[in-house]
């Protein structure tokens, strides 16, 4: 590996992806490595670079924690790739879908108490056409229960309420119940595998796709979906999303283009590690 030089460094917290860690530090990509319980501290950016941003990379942490830990760069001079807005608005599912909803599956947020009566006129009056997938604000119950169990195929009260039994009697701490409409997506032509690319986004730009090209007979670029994954991308920087996130975007068999999520550049796979490296 030849060694590059950065403009963006890498923040790992505790013992996260500490192979992660060895690659990018070879590529000459400056890396630190500290405590949670340092960084929600006053002392744990001391002796940190100020002149370089950093971009966090953790196990899942909540809002509230990287509010913290933002506070502790603040202290000691250090700017953080991500902002507290940023992380907040990708960490909410239903705020992404408020900038991106044009670019998505239909999509309803439900407060966990609604009643089968009243999902089922929400679906009417908001035209949601089956199947529909359901998960909550905290997870899904397809690991619990296999993923037939979070699906509703027909617009009935007994379907709904089937789909919702599974969700309150496994799934606990949950305060949203969350409606998508499931989609087709195409597949690779010689592979079979679903065309659904892993772009990753810093401050607003599209750095690269992270997905394992050996998988695939075509490439993003190859069936265009690059220029919509900028245009999500720099719909989500408009909305203040414009730190380090993950947007997976994928073509249907329709030939449409689609988001299927977006996540904090904070917790998840990076794939091509040096791909990613070289873009810092």
């Amino acid at each position: 590996m030849n060694k590059i030089t950065k403009t963006i460094s890498v923040l790992y917290v505790d013992d996260y992806k500490k192979d992660e860690e060895k690659i990018l530090s070879s590529l000459g990509v400056n890396c630190r490595r500290v405590s949670k319980e340092k960084l929600i501290s006053d002392v744990g950016f001391s002796s940190f670079l100020t002149d370089t941003p950093y971009q966090l990379r953790s196990a899942r942490i909540s809002v509230d924690e990287y509010s913290q830990i933002v506070k502790g760069a603040k202290s000691s001079s250090v700017e953080l790739l991500t902002s507290n807005e940023s992380f907040a608005v990708i960490a909410d599912s239903e705020k992404q879908y408020e900038i991106l909803k044009d670019f998505m599956p239909n999509t309803l947020f439900l407060n966990r108490d609604s009643t089968e009566t009243a999902i089922l006129d929400l679906i009417n009056e908001n035209q949601l056409t089956p199947p529909i997938f359901v998960r909550t604000d905290v997870e899904s119950a397809a690991k619990y229960t296999g993923i037939d169990s979070c699906i509703i195929r027909e617009s009935t009260i007994d379907d709904i309420g089937r789909v919702i039994s599974s969700i309150s009697s496994n799934i606990k701490g949950y305060e949203k119940i969350i409606l998508k409409e499931m989609v087709n997506i195409a597949k690779d032509p010689k592979s079979g595998k679903n065309l659904e690319f892993r772009a990753i986004a810093i401050s607003g730009e599209l750095k690269l796709f992270d997905y394992e090209q050996s998988q695939f007979s075509i490439s993003p670029q190859e069936v265009g979906i690059d220029a919509f994954a900028k245009t999500v991308i720099e719909t989500l920087a408009c909305g203040k999303a414009n730190g380090g996130v993950f947007v997976d975007v994928a073509i249907l068999e329709n030939g449409n283009m689609t988001v299927i999520e977006c996540k904090n550049l904070v917790n998840g796979t990076i794939r091509s590690i040096e791909g990613f490296g070289q873009q810092l």
